[in-house]
């Protein structure tokens, strides 16, 4: 098995995972795993120092771009939110 194809299997196994938890975390890893194994594929190397570095920054990069995507709490109301609704006497 070729180094690109275990990192493929590897991602799908995360993507599995995230499907599970919906955190979001596990899908930054796997897409970074995917783009490890396109730079795999391309070059036609194995190179860990490489991949381990180009796997940290794209984890990075993702779940900074997941987390400010699908940023909650927008919907929720806070303490200091005036209800007019509820609870007047």
């Amino acid at each position: 098995m070729e180094p690109y194809q275990l990192s493929l299997v590897l991602a799908f196994a995360l993507a599995l995972v995230e499907l599970l938890t919906f955190t979001f975390i596990f899908l930054s890893f796997a897409l970074s795993l995917i783009v490890i194994s396109i730079l795999q594929f391309v070059t036609g190397e194995f190179s860990i120092n490489r991949d381990i570095l180009v796997f940290a920054v794209f984890s990075i990069f993702f779940t900074i771009v997941f987390r400010k995507f699908f940023k909650g709490g927008k919907d929720q109301k806070s303490l200091s939110d005036k209800d007019d609704d509820v609870n007047l006497y």
